[in-house]
């Protein structure tokens, strides 16, 4: 994956790892910030034309009274889950400490 790719990705991922390997490899500050302006502003430009083409469905899809059913399971299932692994890891925990003394 070349720096211009990896620039485009989501910002979910996080830049710092590719800054650092730039700044580790030596790579030229300026072409990277070029880089980092060229893919974000073709990111964005390719959003908001999805948003133009889609933004209608999907705000009339947000309106509906299936997605409210839809979005209630997946938060009661995100926190149940999230409940699960904390009391997982809680007793990991409670059993590391019996066998540690």
């Amino acid at each position: 994956m070349d720096i211009g790719s990896s620039i485009t990705l989501a910002a979910a991922l996080s830049l710092t790892a590719f800054v650092a390997a730039a700044a580790a490899f030596r790579y030229p500050r300026s072409k990277l910030l070029s880089f980092l302006g060229v893919a974000r502003f073709v990111r964005f430009v390719i959003e908001g034309l999805l948003a133009i083409h889609f933004g209608r469905w999907i705000m009339k899809q947000a309106e509906s009274g299936w997605l409210y059913d839809v979005m209630l399971a997946l938060i009661l299932i995100s926190i149940g889950g999230s409940a699960f692994a904390i009391y997982q890891w809680t007793q990991g925990n409670k059993r590391t400490l019996r066998h540690a003394t």
